[in-house]
């Protein structure tokens, strides 16, 4: 429940308006503002009053402009304690040709009183001088109506945030004290209302969605006693389960009618939008064959991806890639959440990849994590890596190995969406573990080859969204990737470039042991989850030098620029952009194209 949904009644406050007299208002209506004055502006300048006031020079007149420059010129002068401040008249005269207008406003400024008693009245939850310490408005200062406001609305923040959302406080009277020196006083009453207790959820709008795959989000950690600023926490992570289109700000109702005010039971209502649940994206292509001995090829990208399997929140995907005659991927991955009722989610996955005519990797993966805190997740990860050469190649490539090796992952995530975020930090850390066995090829297996060494790979991603004006967005991202060990084969390095890495590259075009790279994008938000963006990458390649394989050492940096969008599809999220690479002409730009995945 919002604070504008509290009511504020600040009665006799600040009310003495003075008499304004409009000469020939009809006759002057629709006329161009020639010049505007105020006469009897002393403690205030007349230059800040002119800025604070919506009828400028140059617009044209109109009587409801005037009320609200009035308006406006009294809200200065309260909010710096003239609380007696009046607008005596408003002139318009029309200049010899009848073509446009000057404006004179002509006030009282009034004395500037102090604030001689502030008195508050009905709190219980704290002490008054607690509550007094916590506001600006003092005594022995000016009153300033905005500060006394901005007093109330912290006041009700505090109320929401510790279990009371339908507290009221209203400013009931003000006077003056006459003496030596006249000072204003000000009473300000307190109703608390009733304290509540978060008892139940109800979700609406789930329409494929089981209710207990939001409400068991809510029951571990946000249950109790109400607080206004967990509602938002909540809100962020049902969202970040990815199911949704857009989750609702959650609201209070009463779960039965109030008997004592210490113990009011209450619920909170999840309003979700069922998002895109399942996703098929495919392109395939045939290379014919060029040569009467050759045989022609597909080529294609295919993703299946169910991100909530009979609306439970379990997902399933499988992607297959196959860049050329020689090169190819394939990938599935299946997520269990809440396992046994418990909030630990595990993963399994399994990727292969046969890299033309050098080697096949394949890596299986037991993935457990937990979230502690609020935004923060821990996971920890099981590993079996194993690599063969090609049987097809009569070249040495790389030795077959397999790594057993365990990792520990760490993110934390505060972005209000996690496919388009608007604001928000996205911080997430791994490192892995392993050892790495040589198995072959036994012809190779020389005394002098070392079979066991220890692999060693650290990760970091970090993204942060900055908000510049409305649906304007400024995202950073940086990445960083390095694998160690006393033996490192082409299996074990990075791959750098493409899409979702160093746009304006052939995909994985570079190889190192150590890659680091940035994302920049000055994205326009066209919906919630659309936008359009232009994007400037930035990326670094070390690979240390290889004798064996004749390889030098190697720091390379690429650059890479150009225009993109994300647009919202019955499909899924698909992403699209066009980027030039160093030494890139227009016609040799690269076109990415791909579709969100949240494995």
């Amino acid at each position: 429940m919002n604070s504008s949904h509290n009511r504020i009644i600040i009665s006799g406050l600040l009310t003495l308006l003075g008499m304004v007299f409009i000469s020939d208002a009809a006759a002057t209506a629709g006329k161009e503002i020639l010049s505007v004055r105020i006469v009897g502006a002393r403690r205030i300048s007349e230059a800040r009053l002119l800025r604070a006031i919506p009828l400028q020079r140059r617009s044209i007149y109109t009587p409801s402009l005037v009320t609200s420059s009035v308006d406006a010129l009294l809200i200065v002068y309260r909010g710096e304690g003239f609380v007696t401040a009046s607008v005596d008249s408003v002139v318009a005269e029309m200049n010899e040709d009848s073509s446009g207008v000057a404006i004179v406003f002509s006030l009282t400024e009034g004395n500037c009183l102090l604030l001689g008693r502030f008195s508050i009245h009905g709190v219980s939850l704290w002490t008054v001088e607690e509550v007094s310490r916590w506001c600006t408005t003092k005594t022995g200062t000016p009153l300033s109506q905005t500060y006394l406001e901005t007093d109330i609305e912290y006041l009700l923040q505090r109320y929401e945030n510790a279990g009371y959302p339908f507290a009221r406080i209203v400013v009931d009277s003000m006077w003056t004290e006459t003496g030596e020196t006249p000072s204003l006083a000000v009473s300000v009453t307190v109703d608390e209302g009733s304290r509540i207790f978060l008892t139940e959820v109800s979700v609406e709008g789930n329409a494929a969605t089981r209710s207990d795959v939001v409400t068991r989000e809510a029951r571990g950690r946000f249950m109790g006693l109400y607080r206004e600023d967990q509602l938002e926490k909540l809100r962020r992570r049902i969202d970040h389960l990815g199911l949704f289109s857009s989750v609702e700000h959650p609201q209070l109702y009463l779960a039965r009618i109030p008997q004592n005010r210490d113990s009011t039971a209450g619920g909170i209502l999840i309003r979700v939008h069922e998002g895109t649940a399942n996703t098929f994206d495919g392109v395939a292509g045939y290379v014919p064959s060029t040569t009467g001995t050759s045989r022609g090829y597909f080529t294609g990208n295919v993703t299946v991806i169910m991100r909530n399997l009979f609306g439970t929140g379990r997902r399933l995907s499988a992607r297959w890639l196959r860049e050329n005659e020689w090169t190819q991927e394939l990938e599935a991955a299946y997520a269990e959440p809440w396992i046994a009722g418990y909030p630990v989610n595990g993963a399994i996955s399994y990727y292969q990849r046969k890299q033309d005519s050098s080697y096949v990797k394949s890596r299986f993966d037991i993935h457990l994590e937990i979230s502690p805190v609020e935004d923060f997740v821990l996971g920890a990860l099981v590993q079996r890596e194993d690599v063969y050469p090609s049987s097809s190649s009569t070249l040495f490539t790389v030795f077959e190995s397999n790594v057993t090796s365990i990792g520990i992952d760490v993110r934390y995530d505060t972005r209000d969406n996690i496919r388009n975020p608007r604001s928000g930090v996205s911080y997430a850390a791994f490192y892995q573990r392993g050892s790495k066995k040589i198995t072959g090829p036994v012809l190779l297996l020389t005394p002098d080859v070392q079979r066991d060494a220890t692999i060693e790979r650290i990760s970091m991603d970090v993204e942060a969204a900055f908000p510049l004006a409305l649906n304007h967005v400024i995202d950073v991202a940086l990445h960083g990737r390095e694998v160690s060990s006393s033996r490192l084969e082409q299996s074990d390095f990075y791959q750098l470039g493409g899409a979702s890495t160093l746009r304006g590259y052939r995909e994985n075009q570079f190889l190192g042991s150590i890659l680091a790279w940035t994302n920049i994008e000055y994205r326009f938000l066209t919906g919630r989850l659309s936008s359009l963006f232009l994007l400037f990458d930035e990326g670094y390649v070390r690979r240390s030098e290889d004798v064996r394989h004749g390889i030098i050492a190697q720091n390379i940096f690429r650059s890479g620029y150009g225009v993109g969008a994300r647009v919202e599809t019955a499909l899924g999220l698909i992403r699209l952009s066009y980027a030039l690479g160093e030494g890139d002409s227009f016609s040799t730009g690269k076109i990415h194209f791909g579709i969100a995945n949240d494995f």
